[in-house]
């Protein structure tokens, strides 16, 4: 019944920091810390307006976006200076397709920070829904403990033994551990929604949801498979990253007399941008390749084009790498949500009946009659709370793959959630 917050973080696609290709520096920004809402409760819309508006790595991207227009701005604004360099054209375009770039890569990170709000938000409802099962688990096993007690004292019933007095003991102990395993599953999705939001740490948010969402889309694939082509903003920048390289062939054709060139790589650390390993052994996730352009080239005109149209080459090759796992991560949610969907609806169907199966046997359980025997209540008792926490986590990951799919498609499929009418 462990609460899942473990952040996916990379599950195929490298949230690739392009735009440090792109971005130059327009100054010095301070931010202030904002203070928390001053609502009662919130709602899942009302989190990701907040986080939109304060999360850090939001505005980091925004800014990027801000740096790549002034750099291009800078250039436009040359004047008569600019006009007397051929290589200034050039660069005007390569910083026009960085502004694409850039922006394409804060897109990116306004869906990477509402699927953290989705991600959290839910976890603490999945939390609280596991927190009532061990509960009601505990309290159907304490009245029942409280029941067979006086039956092995009086020896009303010779098939009930004291044994089945300390499982049921043993049971609640089991039972006591798991509520504190899902309060502290709570806190922590309720510490990780404040930080997805870009609020210090403080006292937990309080939900306005008290009941576990449901929806009922069905994502269509060839919609999700476009979109992650199409949409994802490392897919939209390496694409412009291509151009970049090609311009920068061009680049390196103009001019005389030049044994040693700057290219577009000389104002920003193509080595800061970290991508992370793939892995390969008994988890198998594919590593992204990362943009490559040195700040200088040298030797003659001839040799510097031939060598930045290699790497032009290879940008080609980064963007198609990228596209390819943007479609993967598409495509392996669209398998989990098929998989998880359809556990859900049959673990809840079978969680209904084994709760109706153990709510029958344990009103029918009498003190001295041996029709009903106690170990079948407490086996009853037990394949209704383990079908029950199964179900709600089933139903917990297939709305977190219907979150994922919202990111991995760039947009193009969103996220609908279905509140219960005790919502506001």
């Amino acid at each position: 019944m462990s609460l899942i917050v473990k952040f996916l973080g990379r599950t195929g696609v490298a949230r690739w920091a392009i735009t440090a290709v792109f971005a130059g520096s327009i100054g010095n920004f301070a931010f202030g810390q904002e203070e928390a809402p001053k609502v009662s409760s919130m709602t899942i819309e009302q989190c990701r307006e907040y986080a939109l508006a304060n999360q850090p790595a939001v505005s980091a991207a925004n800014l990027s976006a801000l740096a790549g227009a002034q750099r291009a701005g800078a250039l436009n604004r040359l004047g008569i200076a600019g006009m007397l360099s051929r290589e200034v054209p050039i660069r005007k375009q390569q910083a026009s397709f960085g502004v694409g770039a850039t922006a394409a890569m804060a897109e990116q990170a306004a869906l990477d920070t509402t699927f953290d709000v989705n991600f959290t938000y839910l976890s603490i409802l999945y939390g609280q829904k596991q927190l009532a099962v061990a509960e009601k688990a505990i309290a159907d096993l304490t009245s029942l403990r409280d029941i067979a007690k006086p039956i092995v004292k009086e020896g009303t019933r010779p098939d009930v033994s004291n044994n089945q007095v300390e499982k049921i003991e043993v049971m609640l102990l089991a039972g006591q551990a798991r509520k504190g395993e899902a309060i502290s599953g709570i806190a922590r999705a309720n510490a990780a929604l404040r930080e997805a939001m870009g609020l210090p740490s403080g006292e937990p948010l309080k939900l306005a949801a008290v009941s576990f969402p449901e929806s009922k889309q069905v994502p269509n694939k060839e919609e999700v498979l476009e979109g992650a082509r199409t949409n994802r903003g490392e897919v939209r920048a390496s694409r412009a990253a291509i151009e970049v390289a090609r311009l920068e062939t061009r680049a390196q054709g103009v001019g005389f007399f030049k044994l040693q060139a700057h290219t577009f790589a000389s104002g920003s650390d193509l080595h800061s941008i970290v991508i992370p390993a793939g892995q390969r052994g008994e988890e198998y996730l594919p590593g992204g390749v990362a943009p490559e352009m040195p700040a200088n080239l040298a030797g003659k005109k001839r040799d510097r084009v031939a060598t930045a149209a290699i790497y032009s080459d290879r940008a080609a090759s980064v963007a198609e790498k990228t596209e390819n796992l943007a479609v993967l991560e598409a495509e392996n949610f669209l398998i989990r949500y098929k998989e998880n969907s359809s556990r859900a609806e049959k673990l809840n169907q079978a969680a209904i009946q084994a709760e109706k199966l153990a709510s029958r046997l344990r009103d029918k359980f009498d003190p001295r009659s041996t029709k009903i025997g106690l170990d079948e209540v407490l086996n009853a008792g037990t394949l209704s709370v383990s079908t029950k926490l199964d179900a709600n986590e089933a139903s917990y990951r297939t709305l977190l793959d219907l979150a994922a799919l919202e990111r991995a498609s760039g947009g193009a499929f969103r996220l609908a959630l279905e509140w219960p009418k005790a919502n506001p």
